[in-house]
């Protein structure tokens, strides 16, 4: 039937899991070892504009996958309760 929502909640919280294992691991990202690039003050300088540009770009997404990680996690729990609580209305529980 075209009118039925079918959701895996396998899936769906591997997702999740998976999605809070990413922030997890780039919110931990140290900078690299401070390399130094003193033969070429300008190689030295584009390698620093990298680092803050990448330090800020990690930061934003990381904010936007912990969003991700809470609506992912968010929508298998309603789902999971919205079944539980129809399946017992069914059998009279409710």
């Amino acid at each position: 039937m075209a009118d039925r929502i079918r959701i895996n909640y396998a899936q769906l919280g591997a997702l999740a899991e998976t999605s809070a294992t990413v922030v997890s691991d780039l919110d931990a990202v140290d900078r690299p070892n401070q390399a130094e690039f003193a033969h070429s003050p300008c190689v030295q300088h584009g390698f620093h504009e990298f680092e803050q540009a990448w330090d800020k770009r990690r930061g934003e997404l990381v904010e936007a996958l912990s969003v991700v990680t809470d609506a992912l996690a968010g929508i298998a729990q309603v789902f999971e309760e919205g079944d539980a609580q129809m399946a017992a209305s069914l059998e009279g529980g409710d």
